[in-house]
C-alpha cells in the first residue's frame, strides 16, 4: 500500500473543442492523487550520486517519488506503448557452458511485454500519466510522446487538455527508413513513419535550433556560397540524404541492439535532447525501455532519470551506462511490496579474491524450457545439468555484505560466451569465475530472464 498521495496538478483546460471524457474510476483516482511508495536503494554505481538515477515502478508512482522530493526536469521524453494490439515477445539465449561448445541456436521464445488494450482503457491510463508528468516539468520544461497511427492523434487531444493547445509547438514526423519486404506488399500507401508530439509548459521553453550540414557544393539561388549555419532542420526527419536517421531496425549491424523490438536510435535522442535542454539539465524517460535515452543524456552531459516497471529494462540500461563510464544510483519502488527471490539454488566456491560458479539452477528459465520442449515437435532443448547455460550476470561486492550494492568488478556472458569485464567487451570465454580487487563479500547473479539473486559469503 503506498505511504501517502500527492495532489495531480491541474490541467490546462483551455478552449480547445475536445475534452476527453474520463471514466468515474479515473476521476475518483484523480482525485485522490499520486500514490507514494516505499524507495529503496538497491545499487550505487559510481561516485555516490552520480549522474542520475535508475528506477523501478511505474510512471505514475515514479513521479510521485520525484515530486516527493522535490526534483524537477527540464526535458521529458517518452516511448509509451503504442496500442499497437500485439505482443512483444524475443528470442531467450542459453549461454555457453564454460570448457563447453555452444548449442547452435539454443533459445527460447519468451514475452517480454504485453501491447493489447482496450481503448478507452488505455486513454484513461494515458491521461493519468501525463498528468502526473506534468506535475515534474519546469516552467521551462518540454515533453515529446513518441508514438504511431494506433492512437497518438486520440492522446494528442489529452496533450491540448493537460498542456494547453496553445503549448502545442511541432508534430514530428520521423521517417522509419527503407522499405522493403511485407511493408511494401499491401494494395495500400505504405507506412513508414512514427509520430512524435512535442508540447512545451510556456512561451520560455528551452530550444536550440538545429540545422543540418551543406552538402559539397551547395551555393545560394543567386549562385553564391552559404553563410548561414547550415539547413535548418524540419519537422519531417530522414526524409533526404542529408538527414540519415534510420530506425535501429533496419540497421542490420548496428551495435546499440540491445534485444527490445521498439529501441529507438540513440541519434534520434541526441536530436531531441540537443535541442531541448541544456548541459546539467535534467533529463526524464518514464517508460525507458532499453535505456537509450539515459545513454544519449550521458553522452551529451545531461542528467537523467530512466524509469521502467519492468526489472529488465533497468538492467539494460545499467550495463549500456556501465560501458559508458556513468555513475548513477538504482532504486527501486515497493508498488508490489518487497522483491521476491528468485529461487535460484546456487553452488559458490571462494578462493581467495576469486569466486567460482559450480553450479546454478534458475527454476523460472527451467520451467519455461520444459514448456517449449513440451510444444517442439523435435530437437528438445538440453538443460545442462551445471546450469550454467542459464547464467548471464555476475557481479562482487567488496564493500559490504548488506545495504545498497557496489560492484567491484562483474562479468557479463554474452550468447556465445563472451565475457564483458566492467563495461569492456573482450573477446575471452567465461570460464565459470570472476576475481575482486580484494576479498568478495557477496555475489549478486543474474539469470538470462533478469531474475537476480544476491549470495553472501562466509
Amino acid at each position: 500500500m503506498p505511504e501517502t498521495y500527492i495532489p495531480f496538478v491541474a490541467p490546462a483546460g483551455g478552449e480547445g473543442p475536445i475534452l476527453y471524457q474520463k471514466s468515474p474510476a479515473v476521476r475518483k483516482r484523480l482525485k485522490r492523487g499520486l500514490p507514494c511508495y516505499p524507495a529503496v536503494l538497491a545499487e550505487e554505481v559510481g561516485k555516490a550520486g552520480g549522474q542520475g538515477a535508475l528506477a523501478q515502478g511505474s510512471c505514475l508512482a515514479l513521479c510521485a517519488a520525484l515530486r516527493e522530493r522535490g526534483v524537477k526536469a527540464d526535458l521529458v521524453y517518452i516511448d509509451p506503448p503504442f496500442a499497437s494490439g500485439v505482443d512483444y515477445s524475443g528470442q531467450i539465449h542459453l549461454r555457453p557452458v564454460p570448457g563447453q561448445s555452444p548449442l547452435p541456436g539454443a533459445s527460447f521464445a519468451h514475452k517480454f511485454y504485453g501491447d493489447i488494450w482496450d481503448r478507452g482503457e488505455y486513454l484513461d491510463w494515458m491521461y493519468e500519466n501525463l498528468l502526473a508528468i506534468k506535475g515534474i516539468l519546469k516552467d521551462t520544461g518540454s515533453i515529446y510522446v513518441h508514438l504511431d497511427w494506433h492512437i497518438g492523434h486520440y492522446v494528442k487531444v489529452l496533450l491540448d487538455e493537460i498542456f494547453g493547445a496553445e503549448n502545442f509547438q511541432r508534430e514530428i514526423i520521423w521517417r522509419i527508413g527503407w522499405v522493403s519486404g511485407f511493408k511494401s506488399a499491401g494494395n495500400n500507401w505504405v507506412r513508414n513513419h512514427d509520430t512524435i508530439f512535442y508540447y512545451t509548459m510556456g512561451p520560455k521553453a528551452t530550444f536550440h535550433k538545429a540545422y543540418l550540414p551543406y552538402p559539397d557544393g551547395y551555393v545560394r539561388r543567386d549562385g553564391k556560397p552559404p553563410k548561414g549555419k547550415g539547413i535548418p532542420l524540419e519537422d519531417t526527419w530522414n526524409c533526404s540524404e542529408g538527414d540519415r536517421l534510420d530506425s535501429i531496425q533496419i540497421q542490420s549491424f548496428s551495435g546499440e541492439k540491445a534485444g527490445y523490438a521498439t529501441q529507438k536510435p540513440q541519434a534520434l535522442l541526441r536530436r531531441i535532447i540537443s535541442a531541448s535542454s541544456n548541459p546539467g539539465d535534467l533529463v526524464c524517460d518514464l517508460f525507458g525501455g532499453s535505456g537509450v535515452t539515459a545513454a544519449a543524456a550521458h553522452s551529451l552531459g545531461r542528467r537523467f532519470v530512466h524509469g521502467d516497471v519492468n526489472p529488465r529494462s533497468l538492467q539494460t540500461a545499467r550495463d549500456r551506462l556501465v560501458a559508458q563510464g556513468a555513475a548513477f544510483d538504482i532504486w527501486r519502488l515497493e508498488e508490489d511490496g518487497p522483491v521476491r527471490e528468485p529461487g535460484h539454488q546456487v553452488t559458490l566456491h571462494r578462493e581467495g579474491k576469486r569466486v567460482r560458479v559450480a553450479r546454478f539452477f534458475s527454476p523460472q528459465v527451467a520451467e519455461q524450457v520444459t514448456a517449449r520442449n513440451a510444444r517442439a515437435k523435435k530437437n528438445p532443448l538440453p538443460l545442462d545439468p551445471s546450469g550454467l547455460d542459464c547464467l548471464e550476470y555476475v557481479s562482487l561486492d567488496c564493500t559490504s555484505a548488506q545495504g545498497p550494492w557496489h560492484s567491484a568488478r562483474e562479468v557479463v556472458i554474452d550468447r556465445r560466451g563472451l565475457a564483458t569485464l566492467d563495461g569492456k567487451a573482450t573477446r575471452a570465454r567465461w570460464d565459470g569465475t570472476l576475481a575482486g580487487p580484494k576479498r568478495p563479500l557477496r555475489v549478486k547473479l543474474r539469470d538470462i530472464l533478469g531474475r537476480e539473486s544476491i549470495w553472501t559469503l562466509d
